[in-house]
């Protein structure tokens, strides 16, 4: 008997995504949700296998594959895992990533742990056992090994990576970065792309917004009210 993995988790909860292939489709976006601000957008050409959660605002691009069969794989809140990334959890070792955290295009998560707001640079690797404590960017191309601890508000270069200096400790550039793909996505979703105008406004507003919220996040202010209700789209 022939297993569709892609449904044998149960992904009933409500702020996970559903896996559907019900969206309004045009020649360059074909997502499989459509809906409104805080839906999930999982590109028809990508794979999810196995135990795998998405939260709402997140999204996943052509081409990457996020595949949940030893352990599970949990991506959270205004999170995008771009074009081409790879995401495998191992025995004993799951993949979690946390919320409004950039995973760049070719990047490789392996029984890793990515805490909130980060920034995953493009074709990096991260190995079994690793983590990127809040608010760190690994540069692209970075390998971190196995087991190593990058520590919060971090910048890791290199192969092997090393914590090159202590970025500055508020949060707007991993926060602007995942408000882009948050923006973009919603365009996805609609089944258009934006215009030249609108891509002026997407940045626009992710950079204000981004400030605003790391202002609240530098004060100590809770944002749970960002991430239970939608941010709304730019005007």
């Amino acid at each position: 008997m022939k297993i569709n993995l892609k449904s044998s988790f149960p992904l009933s909860i409500s702020k996970f995504a559903a896996g559907q292939k019900n969206g309004r489709r045009s020649p360059a976006v074909s997502p499989r949700i459509d809906g409104m601000t805080g839906k999930t957008f999982i590109h028809e050409k990508a794979e999810i296998i196995g135990r795998v959660a998405i939260g709402p605002c997140s999204s996943v691009l052509p081409h990457a594959v996020l595949r949940g069969d030893l352990s599970t794989i949990e991506i959270g809140r205004y999170s995008n895992i771009q074009d081409c990334c790879v995401a495998h959890s191992d025995m004993g070792h799951f993949v979690r990533v946390g919320n409004f955290v950039t995973v760049g295009h070719g990047a490789v998560l392996h029984g890793t742990e990515i805490g909130d707001f980060c920034v995953v640079g493009m074709k990096s690797v991260l190995m079994n056992g690793s983590s990127v404590g809040r608010g760190s960017i690994v540069a692209a191309g970075t390998l971190v090994k196995e087991n190593m601890k990058v520590p919060p508000f971090s910048l890791a270069v290199g192969n092997p990576a090393v914590i090159k200096e202590n970025r500055y400790s508020d949060y707007a550039t991993p926060l602007e970065s995942a408000l882009i793909y948050y923006y973009l996505t919603r365009w996805y979703l609609r089944g258009s792309l934006p215009g030249e105008d609108d891509v002026r406004n997407i940045y626009a507003t992710a950079k204000s917004e981004a400030t605003r919220i790391s202002d609240m996040l530098m004060k100590g202010n809770d944002i749970s009210s960002i991430l239970d209700t939608p941010l709304p789209l730019p005007a």
